[in-house]
């Protein structure tokens, strides 16, 4: 089954400090994952490094299979209908992403909002969260 990475799970899986990194390196996982640039960022920014997450796209256990311009209106559309979650950029990019591969698990841990994002057409995304 094909899998999205958002950033707390890359976040979880190469920070030891971070809570979740147990539960993200004991997840089996179907490479490649699917991403974005956005998350890409984010996580970088947050990890203080980008170069585990570029290991992770030579090695080929990460690709980025997203096209921002060419959803732009989906994104919006998104954005605008979760205003009271205030979600960024990469969130939507990752519903939009879940919306484009309709039986991709979204590996995340950020329950608080993607156990409530749906796609466009109201359906729930397919997320695994830590327990």
């Amino acid at each position: 089954m094909p899998q999205i990475a958002d950033t707390g799970f890359l976040v979880a899986y190469w920070s030891r400090k971070d809570k979740h990194h147990r539960w993200a390196r004991g997840l089996a996982v179907s490479a490649p994952l699917r991403t974005c640039e956005a998350v890409l960022t984010e996580a970088a920014y947050l990890l203080g490094t980008p170069e585990p997450l570029l290991q992770m796209l030579v090695d080929g256990d990460l690709t980025v299979d997203f096209d921002a311009e060419a959803h732009a209106a989906g994104l919006l559309r998104c954005v605008e209908k979760f205003t009271d979650l205030d979600p960024g950029f990469a969130d939507a990019c990752v519903v939009k992403l879940g919306e484009l591969h309709p039986r991709a698990e979204i590996l995340s841990t950020d329950r608080r909002d993607f156990a409530v994002y749906r796609t466009l057409a109201g359906k729930p995304l397919r997320c695994v969260f830590p327990p």
